[in-house]
């Protein structure tokens, strides 16, 4: 693990923001800090301090080493990489193993509004 590294920084922030729901500008305002920072920090120019870092776990309500480490080894990330699919090519016998919402399958009727709104993108060649 390499402390100080803007490139694994940058991920881990673009992680907890996903995964909180949040954009950059929501972090912004909520913590006061200045956009240019923010975004050399998202787009790794450069490397906060510790305060701004312990501002960000709590803000995120995680660890601060959450932040400065590594996620590679992060088993939601290795779900989400070991299960993307077209949905497009899921069949109706294939649904229940491969999608859920919060944790409970998806009903015939909801499944046929996923294949509706699907149809109007058209496939890439």
């Amino acid at each position: 693990m390499a402390l100080g590294n803007k490139n694994i920084m940058a991920e881990n922030i673009q992680y907890y923001l996903a995964k909180n729901g949040k954009m950059p500008t929501d972090m912004i305002r909520d913590l006061g800090f200045k956009t240019t920072t923010v975004y050399d920090w998202i787009n790794a120019r450069t490397y906060p301090r510790i305060d701004k870092i312990e501002m960000m776990a709590n803000y995120f309500g995680i660890e601060k080493s959450d932040l400065v480490e590594d996620r590679n080894n992060n088993p939601f990330k290795k779900q989400l990489e070991k299960e993307v699919v077209d949905l497009n090519e899921v069949s109706d016998d294939e649904r229940d193993r491969l999608i859920s919402a919060n944790g409970q399958p998806i009903s015939d009727e909801d499944w046929a509004i996923i294949k509706a709104v699907l149809a109007k993108y058209p496939k890439r060649d």
